[in-house]
């Protein structure tokens, strides 16, 4: 998949308690055929994911996420026309999705020392998005100080990589995430978008911003619902510094906001 122009990733939660969209597509059905509309409105990849990773969610047993997105990917692979990647944490979870079909790990942990998942990777070909992370959501929110937070975060991808480099992972399989909402605060969230260039310099970058909170701190939205033009702002800042997949619950929005944003850029060149 050339990543020469931004990607749209659209967002498929098949957990009950996501933070924006949970229990709206637990079931099948409603599931594929939110893939299907969201592949319609212009996503390339479809990343679906059964658990929820906002501060302080449960943690959910993996046969549970096992049992909750395996059947999804299945029939998503069978009935659209999109890239599918899993959005988990768990090995096991990766591993079953892969034979299900998907073509792509989005892991939220970070990757240095989890030698599974670096095997998964180099083993299947399969592409790999190394996040920045620390604690989990459980403990997220409390671990958000840092003394230079692009450095850290840079430095922290670099290990990543190098480490799923130095498993076998080819560089081509790799991009890499600043994880926008995973122990940052929104002075943190917003430097990182406007510094994303330096990531870049590691790998692709792949953003996800879409209705988090931070959007909502700044423009007094407290409900994710709420969110929809802070988060085309940030797709487009994103896009402006380098990003070349957006992760998005609003896939038509974000794909007519970015034809714009490149048709203007193309002229203004």
């Amino acid at each position: 998949m050339s990543l020469a122009s931004p990607l749209v990733m659209g967002i498929l939660n098949v957990s009950p308690d996501s933070f924006y969209d949970g229990g709206r597509y637990v079931d099948l059905d409603a599931a594929v055929a939110h893939a299907r509309q969201m592949a319609d409105d212009g996503a390339s990849i479809i990343d679906i994911g059964g658990e929820s990773t906002r501060p302080n969610a449960g943690e959910v047993r993996v046969e549970v996420e096992l049992e909750r997105v395996i059947p999804v990917v299945k029939a998503v692979c069978r009935n659209v026309d999109a890239v599918v990647s899993i959005d988990t944490r768990h090995l096991a979870v990766a591993v079953a999705a892969l034979d299900a079909g998907a073509d792509i790990i989005n892991n939220i942990m970070p990757l240095d020392g989890d030698v599974g998942m670096a095997a998964l990777a180099a083993g299947s070909g399969a592409g790999l998005v190394v996040m920045h992370m620390r604690g989990t959501p459980q403990t997220m929110n409390s671990l958000t100080q840092y003394d230079d937070v692009e450095s850290e975060v840079f430095n922290q991808l670099r290990r990543g990589v190098d480490f799923a480099l130095e498993h076998g992972v080819d560089p081509a399989q790799i991009v890499v995430d600043p994880g926008i909402g995973f122990a940052k605060d929104t002075t943190q969230n917003l430097m990182l978008i406007a510094h994303l260039e330096r990531l870049t310099a590691i790998a692709p970058v792949l953003l996800g911003a879409s209705r988090k909170r931070f959007i909502g701190e700044i423009a007094g939205a407290l409900q994710p619902a709420d969110r929809l033009g802070g988060s085309i702002a940030a797709v487009l800042e994103g896009v402006r510094h380098g990003s070349s997949i957006v992760r998005v619950h609003d896939v038509k929005e974000s794909v007519q906001a970015i034809a714009v944003f490149n048709a203007l850029r193309m002229i203004g060149e």
